[in-house]
């Protein structure tokens, strides 16, 4: 057994063997909307530790990716194999087995393959791993003295204002969470999937929302006249910190109009 960098080979077979050998391998990618599946533009992982294990469940050969994702186990004998991928800190792995063969998932939620049966001569280079990571989507609740919908300097924010995330997460599960607001007005919704949610903000009595959308991505506020934002896409590892709302009073002016008998 010899292990490399990028290349590992591993033969079932003694000298006196007379096989064609084959090989296994592929890729391990960056699962953006984990969906388990290699979508356009997903980019391979680097430095991802893979293993390969015979049918005892003997592990015969390591190898990590290379720059762009891709691993090899060369000169392999015909049996039966699994491969077991590392997932680097903060990754998880996408679900097994969607998609097709060659742009599919094939770790399950330990990184650890199905049984691989490699035939004489055989390069099966599907075997691929999809890692995602957690994101979140966080930010600030403001009173926005000139109701504008921009933050300006000196505007602070406002404590205990209830936030709701509601979406689908890319597992296809509903998502229904709440956050309230902190004394400096941020909040945070942490440990996402990626998925599409959607933030929804109880003004305080009150209180009304400014105008949506005025301003930049970072000093606009988000939400619309009911306190709703549009849908937000979240990736893998996605940390979105820019879903801002604005919330302003009314305020009045008058007094008094009096007959000045004395006219001072």
């Amino acid at each position: 057994t010899k292990s490399g960098n990028r290349v590992a080979t591993a033969s079932i077979c003694g000298p006196s063997c007379n096989l064609t050998f084959g090989s296994i391998g592929n890729f391990v990618f960056s699962d953006t909307n984990a969906n388990g599946v290699q979508d356009f533009g997903e980019n391979g992982i680097s430095g991802v530790t893979v293993q390969l294990l015979n049918n005892l469940n003997v592990v015969i050969a390591t190898t990590t990716t290379d720059g762009s994702g891709n691993y090899l186990f060369s000169n392999l004998g015909a049996g039966t194999y699994t491969v077991n991928f590392s997932s680097p800190s903060g990754y998880n792995f996408s679900p097994q087995g969607n998609g097709t063969a060659g742009t599919d998932s094939n770790p399950n939620a330990g990184g650890t393959t199905t049984a691989i049966i490699l035939i004489a001569g055989e390069n099966n280079l599907t075997v691929d791993a999809g890692l995602y990571q957690f994101g979140t989507i966080s930010d600030f609740v403001w009173n926005d003295t000139n109701a504008n919908g921009v933050q300006d300097f000196g505007e602070p924010g406002i404590a205990n204002v209830s936030v709701t995330l509601t979406g689908t997460d890319a597992f296809g599960n509903s998502v229904n969470l709440i956050s309230i607001t902190n004394s400096n007005g941020q909040y945070l919704f942490s440990n996402l999937l990626p998925g599409t949610y959607i933030v929804t903000v109880l003004a305080p009595a009150g209180y009304y929302y400014s105008p949506q959308g005025n301003g930049n991505t970072a000093t606009d506020s988000n939400v619309n006249s009911g306190g709703i934002s549009g849908a937000i896409a979240l990736s893998s590892g996605e940390n979105n910190a820019t879903i801002d709302v604005g919330l302003f009073q009314y305020g009045s002016i008058g007094d008094f109009v009096w007959n000045d008998i004395n006219a001072n």
